[in-house]
């Protein structure tokens, strides 16, 4: 039996100016451009093996240079410098927000969680579970014992009050 002769609706000539397109616009453009699928330019960029290079897909603004210039390649570095400047900065700003966490902090337990934060150790989620989970210590003052329970202050009191 005879295979059935296949007809293509593209002659050889509109695919691979299809596929030429793909240097220059995405997928989709030269899809729609050329009155064919997304996934027949595929097929036959990959029938043709043209190039090595990749269409630029819908999220690529600008082609991408081959070759960087040496101005941009020192536009980049002072760009790192920068970023590494403010990550110090913001480095030391936390250490100093966290440092007057630490002298004013009453509770034991938050106390030593901000020190170990601000002291970026590491193993620093190990340390804060090991402070969380260590018991109470008896310095806490029983509810009946604080001085600052005052009816004032004590939502339950007030109502025992009344």
């Amino acid at each position: 039996m005879a295979k059935a002769k296949v007809r293509n609706r593209f002659t050889e000539e509109q695919q691979r100016a299809a596929v030429a397109d793909l240097a220059n616009m995405t997928i989709e453009e030269a899809a729609k451009r050329h009155g064919c699928s997304a996934s027949s330019l595929w097929t036959w960029k990959k029938k043709f093996q043209t190039g090595t290079a990749k269409p630029r897909s819908r999220r690529t603004a600008a082609p991408i240079a081959t070759t960087a210039s040496l101005e941009s390649d020192q536009r980049v570095g002072d760009l790192e410098a920068h970023v590494a400047e403010l990550e110090a900065e913001g480095g030391r700003l936390r250490r100093l927000l966290l440092d007057g966490f630490v002298q004013g902090e009453s509770n034991a337990k938050l106390r030593r969680i901000a020190e170990i934060v601000r002291d970026s150790g590491r193993n620093q989620v190990q340390e804060i579970m090991e402070v969380l989970l260590q018991p109470q210590a008896a310095s806490v003052p029983a509810r009946g014992d604080d001085p600052e329970a005052t009816p004032e202050n004590s939502i339950g009191r007030k109502k025992r009050a009344r």
